[in-house]
């Protein structure tokens, strides 16, 4: 693990309160929402194993997905042609499958981890840059297909926490808590750049660089603390 990475960040800070911390990183790049989703349910998958029996002791769950299922149409080699006439429609497709998959993660994370207070961080735009509106090198405004796609994905982050609101009022028993930590709003307002700022015909590299990672961190810590977490687990 990474020393700098926000996964290894948020671990110090956890190794601070008590003792006895153990973290598994199961971050891939490039993995997509419905990947993680068949990682979780289906036995003869490789990862199965590992991730089931790394949740069900889990006291802290955190989670970064969805970006990959619009980036993987920009992050390699990507067809020009192919997004200036079918873009709209691929991306559009991306945000409604995402719709369907998010909360089915959810609902199989909580499933193996009874225990775990899980943290969602929703989607920054790795475009969000002006030097991604370079128009010479895809032809199309990356930044403004990245704004609006990006935002249907976190739609779906915000579905979540409405649902969330609603099964805290209600007290459901042995319902984990849920936040979502708002990296996309951290990184808008950030002084700083956050992510990698390669861009290339053979693709944008849509990566936090070290200051990403430690917005990201600070983000899932403040969520932790403002719920009290790090009081419980002391």
């Amino acid at each position: 693990m990474q020393n700098d990475s926000y996964v290894a960040l948020v671990q110090k800070k956890l190794e601070s309160v008590c003792e006895g911390v153990y973290a598994w990183n199961f971050g891939e790049n490039g993995l997509k929402s419905k990947e993680l989703l068949e990682r979780l349910t289906d036995p003869s998958n490789s990862h199965y194993e590992e991730y089931n029996e790394a949740l069900k002791e889990a006291d802290l769950v955190t989670v970064s997905i969805g970006s990959n299922d619009l980036m993987q149409y920009l992050s390699q080699s990507p067809d020009v042609e192919k997004l200036k006439n079918e873009g709209d429609a691929l991306f559009s497709k991306a945000c409604e499958e995402f719709q369907v998959t998010l909360p089915r993660l959810v609902t199989e994370i909580e499933k193996r981890a009874p225990k775990a207070e899980i943290v969602m961080n929703n989607i920054y735009n790795p475009c969000d840059d002006v030097s991604f509106t370079m128009e010479e090198v895809f032809g199309i405004n990356i930044k403004n297909i990245a704004r609006q796609y990006i935002g249907r994905l976190n739609n779906s982050y915000e579905e979540i926490k409405t649902l969330q609101v609603f099964a805290n009022s209600g007290k459901i028993k042995g319902t984990p808590r849920i936040q979502i930590a708002d990296v996309n709003a951290a990184f808008a307002g950030s002084q700083q750049v956050c992510v990698n700022r390669m861009i290339s015909l053979r693709g944008i590299d849509p990566h936090p660089n070290k200051t990403g990672h430690a917005r990201i961190a600070e983000e899932v810590i403040g969520d932790l603390e403002k719920d009290g977490f790090f009081e419980r687990i002391k």
